[in-house]
């Protein structure tokens, strides 16, 4: 029998140790995904659901690179969606199933997991680091990867092998022939552009990173062409995606000028404080993170490397040559975490807007996971490598940080791994096959396509969305099974008026429907998704009347309407409001029996006069106890994603104030830019008949957001305000007076 220590020390049984021990970590946290990954979504979140969709609807539904699903009828682009493009052709040039689709990238984001613990392997072996302290320091990098998280709504940022396949080809390079890692490279950073473009972009960053090391080395063979091969390799990925969107993308007047470039950034808050559960350590929630898209939590076991490094530091500079060698490496590393926390264009935002090119790149936080890859594996490495004096005391240090990697990291997993199994997959061949049984195709044949009422949009006329993802979530489901497209989301960065067209099938009905017009005229009829709560909740007839679902799932109905039903059809007034408005000039009118009051401001906006701005006070015994609605008009010039909330407050007779309720102004409402009506209903106090409304900025930020033209009326009543021959409601839409007593859309 062959000695087991001899077998140990042949790399092909170390290597095949690491391959077994990897997929079986990852066999205890995701077994169940791993044997049947078709059964799960792993989010029912509207991200997710539609990530999933993109996929799976161009699988079954598209050509070339066309994608119509969910913005019918204007021009879609598959590589726009987040919707994994490569594998998207590979399955579409196969043949496959939409459902075969989600199943498959849900075994890609598992497998990914142990995949990368092997590849780190091999970076830490090529370092000359012995296998089992390789292992173990592989596995403490994926045991708090930050992408882990993009697993349930990212799914493309998730993979994140990419990063030590990398680190793999750039150490190929310092060998003499460069030519086969340059085609690695070149081909790997390509491939990671059309998958998900951030991870091109960082991919392209640590690449560049690479080159002042290579320079330095410029004596040894090899090494200056090695920095032209990085300099290619990070660059023309870059120019290629670019030429290729230029090229193809149907979109006109994409927006260039993504919200949230300095939103979504590093705080020290997610990088070093845990934000999971610690049984028994640490109280649950400990730590909230509010910047999940720069969140990057390095772990304990990241602070007991770096006291190690405080240790050898000193031993390391006693040769200043390798010290200086070494330090070049940490310039990428260094750059990429100074970026992340949004520097230098938070101190100088004048950088951005001359290089506005990099405004497009709108989450900076991610550049963090390039920091914590170096630095987590350059620790490891610097404290594994050494074996002089004390080697046994740093292998130790190493070894007690890794102990705390893998504690937290285990804990992060097991949430995870419950997490993506916790929704069923609504895509699944046996769902689309049920339902196609229960309704045949032949039901749906003249519905063009199905609208969600109300249209959920994250854009400027809140008037005429609500803020429920289950209404996309839903429709989307439905269009799978039906192959109708939807008009229920934008895909990414798409034109603000081709989105309101949209918006505006399922806005009150006096807002123009020019989507109709540019749809298919050889269908009839649309379909309707909704609630019957929900459309209740809408308060206004944007489709005629909704009789006889063509099916009805839980509390959803899908009607069949006509086209003709959405036209804009104008509202009577009866003939005392008509009399009203037309008897004198400027008139405000109320159906309402409470009081209404409007609060107009000297300027557009508040001056800071205190921490809480006060808007105004409303007063009358009429109102108490009834359902209030105060609105305003808000601009938000710096797209702040949280500029601010309004306040509605009480004072009792022992002048005790109590805010009975407040309202976040959120990038909900505040996406586009433009001035955007902010509604916030309220229950008047019973004992009390007098309220404050205030505003107050975050930050002190009052700066960021302008408010203009506030009005508190009652609920169920509707205020009318005439200015000249134009007339608004409910401080909406400005309307107008037409003759026959109707009000028509203002017309520009």
């Amino acid at each position: 029998m062959p000695d087991l220590s001899l077998k140990l020390k042949n790399p092909r049984y170390q290597l095949a140790i690491v391959v077994f021990g990897s997929l079986l970590i990852s066999a205890i946290f995701y077994g169940r995904v791993m044997i049947d990954p078709g059964a799960y979504m792993f989010h029912h979140g509207n991200d997710a659901v539609k990530n999933y969709y993109a996929l799976a609807w161009y699988v079954e539904h598209e050509e070339g690179l066309d994608f119509g699903g969910m913005k019918y009828p204007h021009d879609g682009f598959y590589l726009q969606t987040d919707g994994h493009p490569p594998v998207g052709f590979l399955l579409k040039w196969l043949g496959a199933s939409g459902s075969f689709a989600v199943a498959l990238i849900n075994w890609l984001m598992v497998i990914s997991i142990p995949l990368s613990i092997v590849l780190f392997y091999l970076v830490f072996r090529r370092l000359k680091i012995p296998w089992v302290w390789a292992f173990l320091a592989s596995l403490s990098i994926i045991a708090l990867s930050p992408q882990i998280d993009r697993m349930e709504g990212h799914f493309a940022l998730s993979y994140m092998f990419f990063f030590p396949l990398t680190f793999l080809f750039i150490l190929d390079l310092m060998k003499a022939k460069p030519l086969l890692p340059f085609l690695k490279l070149l081909g790997l950073i390509i491939a990671c552009y059309f998958l998900h473009p951030y991870l091109g972009v960082m991919l392209t960053f640590i690449a560049l990173g690479f080159i002042p090391y290579f320079l330095f080395h410029a004596k040894k063979k090899g090494m200056v062409i090695g920095s032209l091969v990085l300099f290619l390799a990070g660059l023309v990925p870059l120019g290629i995606w670019k030429i290729v969107m230029e090229l193809t993308d149907p979109v006109q007047n994409r927006t260039t000028d993504p919200w949230g470039f300095l939103e979504f950034v590093t705080r020290w808050e997610s990088l070093l404080m845990p934000h999971h559960y610690w049984p028994g350590i640490l109280p649950a929630e400990h730590f909230p993170v509010n910047y999940w898209e720069g969140q990057c939590y390095i772990g304990v076991g990241s602070y007991i490397l770096a006291l190690g490094m405080v240790l050898l530091i000193p031993r390391i500079t006693l040769n200043w040559r390798l010290f200086a060698k070494n330090l070049l490496l940490i310039l990428p590393c260094a750059a990429a975490i100074v970026l992340a926390f949004g520097y230098p264009f938070s101190a100088y935002p004048w950088i951005a807007e001359k290089f506005h090119f990099l405004v497009q790149f709108r989450a900076l936080g991610r550049l963090s996971w390039i920091f914590y890859y170096l630095a987590i594996g350059g620790m490891f490495f610097a404290l594994l490598k050494h074996n002089g004096r004390f080697s046994t005391l740093y292998r130790t240090i190493a070894g007690v940080a890794a102990f705390f990697f893998l504690l937290e990291g285990g804990f992060v997993h097991n949430q995870m791994g419950n997490s993506i199994t916790e929704s069923e997959n609504l895509f699944s061949k046996e769902k689309k096959q049920s339902f196609l049984m229960s309704y045949p195709q032949a039901l749906f044949e003249d519905i063009e396509a199905i609208v969600p009422a109300p249209m959920y949009y994250a854009g400027s006329d809140t008037y005429s969305t609500t803020s429920s993802a289950e209404v996309s979530i839903e429709c989307l489901t439905l269009s799978y099974y039906t192959g109708i497209p939807t008009t229920a989301n934008s895909t990414s960065r798409e034109p603000v008026l081709p989105s309101l067209e949209s918006i505006h099938l399922t806005s009150p009905s006096f807002y123009p429907k020019s989507l109709l017009q540019k749809m298919d005229s050889s269908y009839h009829s649309l379909g309707v998704l909704t609630t019957d709560s929900l459309y209740e909740e809408m308060g206004y007839d944007c489709c005629g009347e909704l009789v006889d679902p063509l099916l009805t799932r839980g509390d959803w109905h899908l009607y069949s309407q006509k086209k003709a039903d959405f036209e804009k059809r104008p509202i009577s007034l009866d003939s005392t409001t008509t009399a009203a408005l037309n008897l004198v000039g400027d008139t405000i009118l109320s159906s309402g029996r409470a009081r209404f009051e409007f609060f107009n401001f000297d300027r557009p906006g508040l001056v800071k006069t205190e921490d809480y701005n006060l808007i105004g006070e409303f007063q009358d015994s009429l109102a108490m106890g009834k359902h209030m609605t105060f609105s305003c008009w808000v601009h938000n010039p710096k797209l702040t994603s949280h500029p601010g909330s309004i306040f509605v407050e009480t004072i009792g007779k022992d002048l005790k104030k109590d805010w009975i309720k407040h309202e976040a102004i959120t990038k909900a409402t505040m996406q586009s830019g433009d001035s955007t009506l902010f509604e916030l209903k309220f229950e008047f106090p019973k004992q009390i008949d007098k309220v404050y409304f205030y505003f107050f900025a975050v930050n002190g930020n009052y700066d960021e957001v302008y408010l203009s033209h506030a009005l508190v009326r009652q609920t169920e009543s509707d205020v009318y305000e005439k200015v000249g021959s134009m007339v608004s409601k409910n401080n909406h839409l400005f309307l107008e007076l037409g003759e026959s007593n109707l009000i028509y859309p203002k017309r520009k």
